[in-house]
């Protein structure tokens, strides 16, 4: 589990979503965005999206396979260094 709060102000935008997905993607762990209470499927771009994620919203990464810790950690990283 990797705790991540979103520092770029325009949140996450529909190009960043498209590089959070090509990201998850290249991991074989099922991979999902916790925020509020809902879970996303960090790999489904139309899923992410309609997490509407936001400038400072504190969102948690949970991985579950082979590689979920490479998987939070870059993901992790790659969130929290997003900006335009």
């Amino acid at each position: 589990m990797k705790i991540v709060v979103i520092s770029n102000e325009d949140g996450l935008h529909a190009r960043l979503v498209a590089l959070l997905c090509l990201t998850a993607n290249k991991f074989k762990s099922e991979i999902t965005i916790l925020k509020g209470d809902v879970y996303y499927n960090a790999k489904d771009i139309n899923m992410m999206m309609s997490a509407c994620i936001e400038y400072k919203d504190r969102i948690i990464i949970e991985a579950k396979g082979t590689d979920s810790d490479e998987a939070e950690l870059e993901l992790g990283i790659l969130l929290e260094n997003m900006v335009d």
